[in-house]
C-alpha cells in the first residue's frame, strides 16, 4: 500500500516535505516508543519505511537504554549506514522519534538540518 492511499494528515505533510526535501531519501516515519507508525510518507513502497521505522524502533531503544544506564544524558538522534542506505534517527520527546530513510550518497548536512526542521514541526503539532 503506497502512501497515497493513505488520506493526509498534519504529520504526513511535514514527513512529506521532509522527503521531498532531501535528495535521495525515499521515505520518513513519525513512531511511537512501542514502534508503532504514528504516520508515514514514502516515496515508493509504505511497507519498507513501516519495516525501517521498526527496526529503527528497537535500535533506538537499545541506544537510549545503554546511554541512560551509562548517565551520558538523553540520547537525541543517530545516523546508520547499512546496505546502501542511510538511516537517520531523531527523537521528538521520551514518547516519539522520526526516521529518514535516504541513499548512502546523500547530502548528509542536508539530510540532518532538514530533520530537524521537521522534528520541530512534528513537535508542535502534539
Amino acid at each position: 500500500m503506497s502512501s497515497a492511499a493513505i488520506p493526509p494528515s498534519d504529520f504526513r505533510h511535514v514527513l512529506q516535505e521532509l522527503v521531498v526535501s532531501v535528495p535521495g531519501a525515499w521515505g520518513a516515519i513519525f513512531v511511537d516508543f512501542e514502534g508503532e507508525a504514528v504516520d508515514l510518507y514514502a516515496t515508493s513502497d509504505a511497507y519498507e519505511v513501516k519495516l525501517a521505522g521498526a527496526h529503527a524502533g528497537l535500535l533506538w531503544g537499545r541506544i537510549v537504554a545503554a546511554g541512560n544506564e551509562a548517565k551520558l544524558g538523553k540520547s537525541r538522534g543517530v545516523a546508520v549506514l547499512a546496505q546502501g542506505q542511510r538511516f537517520y534517527v531523531h527523537a521528538l520527546d521520551a514518547e516519539y522519534f522520526v526516521l529518514l530513510a535516504t541513499a548512502a550518497k546523500g547530502p548528509v548536512g542536508l539530510a540532518r538540518a532538514r530533520l530537524a526542521l521537521a522534528v520541530t514541526a512534528l513537535r508542535k503539532l502534539l
